[in-house]
């Protein structure tokens, strides 16, 4: 199978849409269904203009993952490296798959002319356009009116650029909803400014990925053997040291001490990239704490 790629726009051959989340399972991918194919003639998502497609995720946490995956019925199986149960898709599932690179080129020559304005803007940032991918629907031909452009960010210096780029744009603290999170809990909120703003009227988010699937985070990179890693709830107090690039790398994984902190919830890597004093309540196993399994999403309470 070709290598799992985040961002990639997979529709599979029994009609569920979604996306490559760039972990490897044992010859199949991660995978976050969001649509099926469906007959309601009022969606206003419709593949290519004429299929029309019932959303199953509302929001992107572990809550809205679970409730995607039940209702889309895709592959799960145990991934003990992930400590956790995983949806998949394995390369007999596809029947289109398009990777985030060359989404960007074809949107950049065929348009819509205000997504090109959007990557106008990002470009007089000083990023390059060979250091960015596009997903979601603008990538698989779903998009309507008021569709986001979702970006995903390969080159640490772009991630880097992007962070500051959108720090700066914000003027008020974009907080999260409960449905953002998808059942884990921040205390006393989250920021989301630093990876979501608007540009040229279209709501814009991105995300950050190493070059190559789980390079940033040590204890994921390794292969575990084990049927399945100890797991038991925690609650702990840390200190995570500022400014570590993989907190906005996908998925977001700190050294606290003699901990590892890994999230699949990626709308808490801000706080894990400004760092400081937290306590986390989550899933431990192996050395590391895990936030946003769909068995139970976690707590962090920055003091």
């Amino acid at each position: 199978m070709r290598s799992c790629t985040y961002g990639s726009v997979v529709i599979s051959r029994s009609g569920v849409v979604g996306q490559d989340l760039g972990l490897p399972v044992s010859g199949y991918c991660a995978f976050m269904p969001k649509y099926v194919f469906c007959g309601d003639p009022t969606t206003p998502w419709r593949l290519h203009g004429i299929i029309p497609l019932c959303r199953v995720i509302r929001g992107y946490g572990p809550l809205g993952l679970d409730r995607a995956v039940r209702l889309s019925s895709v592959r799960e199986i145990l991934a003990p490296q992930y400590g956790s149960v995983i949806p998949v898709y394995g390369p007999w599932d596809v029947l289109v798959r398009v990777d985030p690179r060359t989404a960007l080129v074809r949107v950049l020559s065929r348009g819509p002319l205000d997504v090109i304005d959007v990557l106008s803007v990002v470009r007089s940032w000083g990023i390059s356009m060979a250091d960015i991918g596009l997903t979601g629907s603008f990538a698989g031909g779903y998009w309507h009116d008021k569709s986001d452009v979702d970006l995903v960010v390969f080159d640490s210096d772009a991630v880097l650029r992007m962070y500051h780029a959108f720090r700066e744009r914000a003027t008020t603290p974009d907080r999260a909803t409960k449905v953002d999170l998808g059942g884990l809990v921040v205390r006393p909120y989250t920021d989301l400014s630093w990876r979501r703003t608007i540009i040229s009227g279209r709501g814009v988010t991105w995300i950050g990925v190493p070059p190559e699937p789980l390079l940033h985070c040590p204890p994921l990179k390794a292969i575990r053997t084990s049927p399945r890693p100890p797991r038991r709830f925690v609650e702990v107090e840390v200190d995570i040291p500022p400014g570590q690039l993989s907190a906005l790398l996908y998925p977001p994984c700190v050294r606290a001490g003699g901990l590892w902190i890994v999230s699949y919830e990626y709308n808490v890597g801000g706080i894990l990239y400004e760092g400081g004093r937290i306590v986390i309540r989550g899933v431990a196993g192996d050395g590391v704490v895990y936030l946003g399994l769909r068995e139970n999403p976690g707590t962090l309470i920055l003091l």
